[in-house]
């Protein structure tokens, strides 16, 4: 998870309180078990406006240019970064929603005048690069805390971070995000830092294969980790891995979060609803993009907005607004669970057919997770053939969320001739943990994406005979390119070694 906003308002709160909310999020026992941890480095704003969101206000470690580095600023976020990391969390990123607002052209951390125009000035690059490094530099050095990456940029190819906004954003344009990371790449390697850069957080997956698409060659090795949202316009969650796999590295969902609201209501802590969503989007990212890490946005909300606005974003709803430190689980904080407190770190994703299910092995303690949800209204019967294992437990644990559960654990289902059968009841997420099993089997089935682009060399390519057009920016297709051809007797043929291949393509 971020720690934005929330680390900025909870981090303030009384010792036992912070710790409680510190358990709930980062202990695997009494909590979540949450363990990547991303730390907003602080766009400050200008401090005669007032137009942040409560907890948007993230303080920057330089207030101006001609004043030095105060490493007393964001006490609030840092100590909840040390309650996490005390707890187990163990890959930690630093990222940067904007620049100081004194870096900016419209002079607001929100955002430009202009949402669609860049708000860093030109002038600010190598400033705003050596901020990033120094915050990096000085949290290894003075705190014995390294981060794993570094993401100087959020969203930046959308057109919604505008001046006097609720929150912290800035617009940058691909080839401005280039020449921000050749300096960060450089800067960190003469430092001699061990932190990578990720990049580019971009809202949904069509933009990062757009902006990723687009870096040179000599960029994208800078890059170590392709970060990529998935709001719910993301439909091509496959592209970001075949980048990822096609350059060799590292994928993280980065991003995620659900306004969940419940019809005229909206606002209902109670409500199943979030969490079915949330488990639809965990299980799609998973199955489809198969990302290294998946990030949730914010999970301690602002009760009071979420009573204003109707909505049921977070995990925990709180009081932060008034004083009293007061909170509340909602139904999405035990959904959650029934996948962090089971599936964990070293943990391998193998193939479940069913669309709504993934399951893992843990290797070390012989044991299977399944993770299911059923969004329908009515119960059904679910049978798991177990036969790939070459041996079980005699019965499977079960915990379930459903409209009047909360991670129940459930009277233990048999395993009979290899088959785990269950009734899964209406609107509910179900984890079935089986202990006892050995597996020698594939993580997952092996696929090969071949893009229309690839037509190299030897096995799996493309070769195009005729006359077909190409055009490299289309959107929603694989990877944003789409070859055609309109001419009979024009051929494609594809060249492949394996089992079988699947085409997609637009008719």
């Amino acid at each position: 998870t971020s720690l934005s906003w929330w680390a900025h308002n909870v981090g303030r709160w009384s010792e036992s309180n912070r710790t409680e909310i510190a358990d709930l999020l980062f202990d695997v026992v009494k909590g979540l078990g949450l363990n990547v941890i991303r730390y907003n480095s602080g766009g400050q704003d200008d401090p005669s406006h007032d137009h942040m969101r409560v907890g948007g206000d993230i303080p920057s470690f330089r207030p101006l240019e001609d004043q030095p580095y105060d490493w007393s600023a964001d006490p609030y976020q840092r100590a909840m970064l040390d309650l996490a990391i005390a707890r187990g969390a163990n890959i930690l990123e630093a990222f940067s929603c904007s620049p100081p607002y004194w870096m900016t052209v419209s002079g607001c951390s929100a955002g430009a005048e202009d949402a669609s125009r860049d708000n860093l000035k030109p002038t600010y690059y190598e400033a705003y690069a050596d901020y990033l490094v120094d915050i990096v530099q000085h949290f290894r050095k003075a705190w014995g805390i390294e981060f794993d990456t570094l993401a100087p940029f959020n969203e930046p190819l959308t057109h919604y971070w505008k001046k006097d906004k609720p929150q912290q954003g800035c617009h940058y344009e691909v080839e401005t995000q280039q020449k921000i990371l050749r300096l960060l790449g450089k800067k960190l390697t003469d430092r001699g830092l061990r932190t990578r850069l990720s990049a580019a957080d971009e809202t949904c997956t069509e933009h990062c294969v757009l902006s990723f698409g687009k870096y040179a060659d000599d960029v994208k090795d800078l890059v170590y980790q392709i970060n990529t949202h998935t709001y719910n316009y993301s439909w091509d969650r496959r592209g970001p891995r075949h980048l990822a796999d096609l350059h060799g590295k590292r994928l993280h969902m980065s991003e995620i979060c659900f306004a969940s609201r419940v019809g005229e209501e909206g606002h209902n802590h109670e409500a199943i609803d979030g969490s079915l969503e949330q488990a639809a989007s965990i299980t799609r990212d998973l199955r489809e993009m198969r990302p290294e890490a998946w990030v949730f946005w914010q999970p301690v909300e602002n009760e009071q907005y979420c009573i204003w606005w109707k909505f049921n974003y977070g995990l925990i709803h709180a009081d932060v607004m008034d004083g009293t430190e007061k909170w509340e689980f909602t139904k999405k904080y035990y959904g959650f669970a029934q996948y962090t407190r089971f599936i964990r770190p070293g943990h391998r994703m193998i193939g479940v057919e069913a669309d709504d299910t993934i399951a893992f092995v843990d290797d070390r303690a012989g044991r299977l997770v399944i993770v299911t949800y059923n969004q329908g209204a009515e119960s059904r019967e679910r049978s798991y053939d177990l036969g790939a294992f070459s041996s079980t437990g005699a019965k499977a644990e079960v915990h379930r969320t459903s409209p009047g559960e909360s991670l129940k654990l459930l009277p233990a289902v048999e395993i009979e001739h290899r088959r785990l059968g269950a009734t899964e009841s209406a609107r509910s997420i179900t984890t079935y943990v089986v202990p006892g099993i050995n597996y020698r089997g594939p993580s997952l089935p092996q696929i090969q994406w071949l893009n229309d682009t690839a037509t190299g060399p030897g096995e799996n390519r493309m070769e195009y005979e005729g006359n077909w057009e190409y055009n490299n920016q289309q959107s929603g297709a694989f990877v944003s390119d789409n070859h055609w051809s309109p001419n009979t007797g024009d051929v494609c043929r594809i060249y492949f070694h394996g089992a079988g291949i699947k085409l997609y393509a637009a008719k």
